[in-house]
């Protein structure tokens, strides 16, 4: 594995982790407005994560299915 996949790999599992933290927040908190500031932070995670994408195919590497990693965190955790 090399160093560019595995940085951009596990920048996007940070950021989707983010996202679901964020979506979680905006469906569940208590404050109107930390709930809209978490869906903002939601959505950055996720262009952050297309931007990351983006770069690993100039670099010939596969995009990471961050949706599927955010699935697999969301199951984790509702148990």
């Amino acid at each position: 594995v090399t160093a560019n996949e595995m940085f951009t790999r596990l920048m996007i599992h940070h950021h989707a982790a983010g996202a679901v933290m964020a979506d979680f927040e905006a469906e569940h908190g208590e404050n109107g407005r930390v709930r809209a500031f978490a869906r903002a932070i939601a959505r950055v995670q996720r262009t952050e994560i297309n931007e990351i994408n983006s770069a690993r195919e100039k670099l010939g590497l596969a995009k990471v299915d961050a949706a599927e990693f955010e699935r697999a965190l969301v199951e984790q955790h509702s148990h």
